[in-house]
């Protein structure tokens, strides 16, 4: 059905007579707050990172927006470039205030810049004392100094800062870690083929190293026995046999060292947990 050819004219008078609507500038300073801390809350870190620099941009804002910045930064998977940011926007972070600090010092635990980094805790004067320890601690739990994060920690009371009383709990677990010696790992596959591999917890590859050195070494006496020193084929296997033996004493010093490592991985995932539930 065709509308009456008035109809279009009388829409345009009505539209050009029509009050015109308060416009409000939806990219202004406080707009884009608004907006940014929607996507920071929502979770959408990238995409609030824009607004926050528009934001920064636009206007000086509160401390709590450049916060706001540097983490979303972080949160989205890009900590280096929260540290290079904060040190932008601040000429010296670690003295601006407690929580400039505390994710001053968060950042650079997770960059894993520990220089001079117990220096500047200890010195910290806006840092409270339970902070200083959470900070030195987790820098020595990531560092794997165990016994020094347990020194540090085992004698604290009345721990206050969320997060000490589990770093308290993993320094303990830490130093009592059923560690191997990779020296023990590689004397034991030298007596006994796979014995190394057994002590390292890897019971398969150490009935494979026991079953391909053992096999070869017995080749090699057949061919010799049967043959004399002069067969090729009994020398192969010799050959082959010493191959597998100096092969299995090595692998068995490097599942040690893996087994090992595993342990302290699984304390540092605690501790990462920890450290992040804190902020």
């Amino acid at each position: 059905m065709k509308l009456p050819r008035l109809c279009l004219p009388l829409a345009l008078l009505l539209l050009l007579q029509s009050p015109p609507v308060s416009g409000q500038d939806l990219f202004d300073s406080l707009n884009t707050a608004r907006y940014a801390d929607f996507l920071f809350n929502s979770g959408n870190y990238r995409e609030a990172v824009g607004e926050y620099e528009r934001l920064l941009f636009l206007s000086r804002p509160a401390e709590e927006k450049k916060i706001r910045l540097v983490q979303s930064y972080r949160l989205s998977g890009r900590p280096d470039l929260a540290r290079q940011r904060m040190q932008s926007i601040w000429d010296q972070p670690a003295l601006v205030s407690a929580p400039v600090a505390n994710e001053y010092f968060f950042l650079s635990i997770l960059n894993r810049d520990f220089k001079g980094l117990e220096t500047s805790i200890q010195e910290n004067s806006v840092l409270t004392a339970d902070e200083k320890v959470f900070y030195l601690a987790s820098a020595l739990l990531y560092q794997e100094d165990f016994q020094g994060a347990n020194t540090l920690l085992q004698d604290l009371e009345g721990l206050i800062f969320p997060g000490l009383q589990s770093l308290q709990t993993i320094s303990g677990d830490a130093v009592s870690l059923p560690l191997r010696s990779p020296l023990m790992g590689g004397v034991f596959s030298a007596l006994l083929p796979g014995s190394g591999k057994f002590y390292a917890g890897n019971w398969e590859d150490g009935i494979i190293s026991l079953v391909m050195v053992g096999m070869s070494a017995w080749q090699a006496y057949r061919g010799f026995d049967r043959r004399g020193t002069g067969s090729v084929y009994a020398w192969s296997y010799a050959v082959i046999g010493t191959a597998f033996y100096l092969g299995n004493i090595y692998g068995s010093v490097k599942e040690v060292n893996k087994y090992n490592q595993l342990q302290k991985n699984g304390i540092r995932q605690r501790v990462e947990a920890v450290f992040h539930h804190s902020r």
